[in-house]
């Protein structure tokens, strides 16, 4: 048999082999190299606390499971039956009942077959060393509704509520969950995990801690529901493993009315009755116990190490998001409304060689945006290689994180006004902070990442490593509901910008590719245009601080002759406004293909590259270079000549290993050795 979670153990060590390497270079991270007014000091601030700090405790697993203790053999009806006794030659013949009757040390062998069954609720907890896994073996199988029991078709189809006492140490390998039957599609999420009371502050001395905990789930394909997630995550939860996971075709629409009234499409001739709402592929949601709030909006927790995450330590790895009506993952923190950041606000989400992807007939990846993140701390976005042409042989690059495919919503189909997104591969807002966002490819996208949106400021971002390719301009959602055609005003929400920092504390956008950019490249700060008033109330607040750029390839695309729905500025790096602080840039490489150079901006002018550089106020990339990056044709892709400018040119201030002259990094995201 095969075991539980396959290569656990060399997973956790190379994330720890990653993190001490992490170490050893962040230690020797240099102070600023020159002076306060040339703003070209790249002091990468933001490394000591970038990413996840702490993977899930995994070693339960590394033993594989028991043989199977219990059995279960389908029977073709709906809610299965009551017989059996789990023996091999007296199978049980209801997987709720295998399941919610499973001990400590079971293994739960379910044969190929569809079981009709709804809402199963583990009841007891394994051990680590006694873990209960349930598993398909041998053969497929599928979980499908029960349409005579409508209310538990509408529930989670394995729901971890811990019911205020704790459970854990469970496994779950290998299904395929439908959420839908007969054109009937179900409410509920496919697997929840959640302890919405379970936040203790102080633990008492021999007492187990109330929360939903060391679980895996991997191997699942989940499809065709209305549910709010696919996995859902909330409360007191902890050291969870996701592996291999497939979410797709998850659709809700809601009444304007009341969201609690959902279809699975727009119903035919309701016109705009109904909004389109969030089904996100996975779902994490901080919870504060009561009486735990902060009413400050910067709160001083007295006793912080005695006060956990509500969500921490999660490894979501090797899924893939297609096709649902939300994010592929959303992150919420704890405090209502997210009012504050709060130290019980899920952190270390390690979210790792993921695929949230466009389908061949152009489907779009998600209806909002691939990573949602919000005032959640310690989360790492990233590719255990560098983000190689997907369509090479899989033993170049067996694993990378992919987002394809996010386009503008179409405004009258977004519920109650403002469900709705501007097309980016990754948002971060509201109080993030410790985020790492590294070794991603994405293109095809109107934006691919948007950080610090609002007047809660983003802390601490590590952007390095990227490859940001063909990304999209003035591209929308079609109108679901009555087949409209987009105005100018809502085409132009999709900007085609490659990062939109505005309300960031402390970020370090390092070794990223920047390809065919159609219209900006960097915008720092809110608003998009030169004449944007930065004193408007809906700007007020919204800049930047301690932003260092290093490193990166900037190439635009010629987009002169675009003039609907209005031209397009090409910019290489846009500051929208002049009251932010430490924004340092250098040693990039910038190219525009007719070879011009005015593509910089600080408001309210326009500068060539030769005159940003002799800026007598503030003065930046004065070792940066312009000329055409050479990228190699074929795979792998975007890869540099030999005589690229790229080669060889950048500021290796961080220590990293290099394959061309000694000591020398390359300019953009791969160090080139071919």
């Amino acid at each position: 048999m095969r075991t539980i979670v396959q290569n656990i153990l060399s997973t956790k060590i190379l994330v720890l082999f990653i993190a001490l390497i992490g170490g050893l270079l962040l230690a020797n991270v240099p102070a600023a190299i020159v002076g306060a007014v040339a703003y070209t000091s790249v002091d990468a601030s933001a490394h000591s606390v970038a990413g996840a700090k702490a993977a899930p405790q995994t070693a339960w697993t590394a033993g594989g499971f028991l043989p199977c203790t219990k059995h279960v053999a389908p029977t073709g009806i709906y809610g299965g039956s009551t017989a059996g006794t789990g023996e091999p030659s007296n199978p049980y013949l209801s997987l709720k009942v295998a399941v919610e009757s499973a001990e400590a040390g079971d293994t739960v062998c379910v044969r190929a077959g569809t079981y009709y069954e709804n809402h199963i609720v583990p009841q007891k907890s394994g051990t680590p060393t006694d873990p209960i896994v349930v598993i398909a073996y041998p053969g497929p199988v599928t979980i499908a509704p029960n349409p005579n029991d409508p209310t538990g078709a509408n529930l989670a189809v394995f729901d971890f509520n811990d019911n205020e006492r704790p459970i854990g140490y469970w496994g779950i390998d290998s299904f395929t969950i439908e959420k839908s039957l007969n054109n009937v599609h179900y409410n509920g999420s496919p697997v929840v995990m959640q302890a919405h009371k379970s936040m203790t502050v102080v633990q008492q001395p021999g007492q187990p801690e109330n929360a939903v905990h060391h679980i895996t789930v991997q191997n699942i394909k989940m499809r065709n529901g209305k549910g709010a997630a696919g996995i859902l995550l909330r409360g007191r939860v902890h050291d969870v493993l996701l592996r291999n996971i497939t979410v797709e075709n998850f659709h809700r629409w809601a009444l304007h009315t009341n969201k609690n009234v959902v279809e699975y499409n727009s119903p035919p001739g309701t016109g705009t009755t109904y909004g389109r709402f969030d089904t996100h592929g996975i779902a994490i949601e901080g919870v504060e116990q009561a009486g735990q709030n902060r009413p400050d909006p910067s709160p001083q927790d007295p006793s912080p190490a005695a006060t956990p995450a509500s969500v921490e330590r999660i490894l979501i790895e090797k899924s893939t998001f297609l096709n649902n009506g939300g994010d592929g993952l959303q992150c919420l923190g704890a405090a209502n409304n997210e009012a504050y950041a709060s130290p019980a606000d899920p952190k270390d989400i390690d979210i790792v060689d993921n695929k949230i992807v466009a389908n061949a007939s152009g489907t779009n990846a998600t209806e909002e945006d691939g990573y949602d993140i919000k005032s959640c701390q310690n989360v790492s976005i990233r590719g255990t290689k560098k983000p190689l042409n997907p369509n090479i042989p899989e033993n170049i690059a067996p694993n990378q994180s992919t987002m394809t495919g996010f386009h503008a919503t179409y405004p009258a189909n977004d519920w109650g006004g403002g469900n709705n997104s501007d097309g980016a591969a990754i948002v971060l807002h509201q109080y993030a902070r410790n985020i790492l966002i590294e070794n991603n490819r994405i293109a095809n996208s109107c934006y691919g990442i948007k950080a610090g949106l609002t007047t809660k400021k983003v802390q601490g971002l590590v952007i390095r490593g990227n490859l940001f390719t063909d990304l999209a301009l003035f591209t929308m959602q079609p109108d679901q509901q009555n087949n409209n055609t987009p105005t100018a005003n809502e085409l132009a929400k999709c900007r085609g910008t490659g990062l939109q920092i505005t309300n960031v504390g402390h970020a370090d956008i390092y070794n990223n590719t920047f390809s065919n950019a159609p219209s900006t490249v960097i915008q720092l700060a809110a608003g998009y245009e030169l004449d944007e008033d930065p004193n408007i109330p809906a700007n007020i607040g919204k800049v930047p601080n301690n932003v260092d750029i290093w490193n990166n390839i900037m190439a635009l695309k010629d987009n002169r002759s675009i003039t609907y729905p209005q031209t397009v500025p090409g910019y290489w790096i846009n500051m929208t406004r002049k009251d932010m602080q430490n924004i340092d840039s250098n040693y990039n490489l910038f190219w525009h293909p007719d070879n011009s150079e005015n593509h910089m901006v600080r408001y309210p002018t326009r500068y060539t590259l030769s005159a940003w550089k002799t800026d007598a106020t503030e003065s930046r990339d004065t070792n940066s270079l312009r000329g055409a990056p050479l990228f190699k044709t074929g795979n792998p892709d975007y890869f540099t000549e030999s005589n690229s400018p790229a080669r060889d040119n950048g500021f290796n201030n961080l220590g990293y290993p290099t394959c061309g002259a000694p000591g020398k990094l390359d300019i953009g995201y791969v160090e080139t050795c071919l």
